[in-house]
């Protein structure tokens, strides 16, 4: 999927929000999340069974950014008491969130899926047995 220049009539009819974070903390945080996968790399190159990183001077080139905007859907819903919030991607169409899950139904699920599994062994056991 390709990036297109921004254009103002993406936004017409919506709301969006600004990046909570800026440029340089934006880029600190970037550097925590890359630290596990350099010192992973750093072992890899070291091998055996056990590794120890003393020292380490990583350097960062072609360093760019760039403003995105992503279609991201967000919602919430009360059942019973209880919010619920969800995420839609508006580009992939993955959807994020927790939905309310009946211990009921999941138990029932459960014992009609035993009571079939039951139905089949012997149904295909009592065929075998003569």
């Amino acid at each position: 999927q390709s990036l297109v220049t921004y254009r103002d009539e993406y936004l017409s009819g919506f709301h969006a929000a600004r990046y909570d974070l800026g440029l340089g903390d934006g880029f600190e945080s970037a550097k925590q999340i890359m630290s596990p996968t350099i010192d992973q790399a750093i072992c890899s190159d070291i091998g055996g069974n056990h590794q120890q990183i003393h020292w380490k001077d990583t350097e960062y080139y072609a360093i760019t950014f760039k403003h995105l905007l992503l279609p991201i859907w967000s919602g919430a819903y009360r059942y019973r008491g209880k919010t619920w919030a969800y995420l839609i991607n508006g580009q992939t169409g993955e959807i994020r969130g927790e939905a309310p899950v009946s211990p009921w139904k999941v138990a029932l699920a459960v014992l009609l899926g035993i009571i079939v599994l039951v139905v089949l062994f012997y149904l295909f056991g009592k065929d075998k047995g003569h």
